[in-house]
Order: structure tokens, then sequence, then C-alpha cells
């Protein structure tokens, strides 16, 4: 089968781009980030995002990451780990070696501790400003 390159279909097919008043009988309720996160908790922090070591699972450069700070995580989770007294976002592992934290960018190593790996917290979720 032959590729086509022309790029995107023109759908012709309007949408919408401004308030429809049949959607103010939709609203179900307000939400609130600090509520949803909990952010006004001592234990929940936010920090921006530096680099693009988690750009595959869409965490990018100046996001926001909400952490709920915690001793322990499961494998799998994404965390704010230090390192060698280092902090970094990382995704938890584990293998025979031991843990170790995993960047979501092919082009980064993982990251095994030389000293030592500690947990700070987990994510809870991220915001992005476009703007």
């Amino acid at each position: 089968m032959k590729k086509d390159n022309l790029g995107a279909f023109l759908l012709l097919s309007p949408i919408k781009a401004g308030f429809a008043s049949i959607m103010d009988d939709k609203i179900e309720k307000r939400i609130s980030l600090d509520k949803l996160f909990d952010i006004n908790l001592p234990s929940t922090f936010v920090f921006k995002v530096s680099g693009d070591s988690m750009v595959d699972i869409g965490i990018f450069e100046d996001d926001y990451v909400i952490i709920k700070k915690t001793l322990s995580a499961k494998i799998g989770d994404i965390v704010l780990g230090i390192v060698d007294s280092e902090f970094t976002l990382k995704t938890l592992k584990k293998d025979k070696k031991g843990f170790y934290l995993e960047p979501q960018n092919k082009n980064y190593p993982i990251i095994r501790p030389e000293v030592s790996l500690e947990i700070f917290g987990v994510a809870l979720g991220i915001a992005r400003k476009f703007i």
C-alpha cells in the first residue's frame, strides 16, 4: 500500500469554540487542584520539573509535579528519589542487583545509587501551563 504524505484530513463539519449554553446544564461540580491533590496538606509538595528524562510518559520540562511525601513506594511508581544526596524524578524499579531509578526517555541510562537511595515521595499527578 502506497503511503500518502499529503498531510492531515480537513473535516468540513463545524465545531464550536465558544462556551455553549447547553454546557452550563452539564456541570456536575467545580473542582480545585488543591483539593484534588490535597495540596493544602503538609505532606504534599509541588515541584517544577527540569529536564527531559520523563518525556516518554508525558512529563515535560516546566511541568509542575505534585508529590506526596512518603518513605516508601511500590515498584513502578513515579518517585522523587534522593540518589546519593541528589533529587531526581524517575520510575522506581528493582532487579536482582537491588532498587534503581529508571528515566522514561531512552536517551538516559538507569540510575543505581553508589551510596544511598531514599524515597522522598510519590508523584500524584502533574499540572502544565500552556502559556
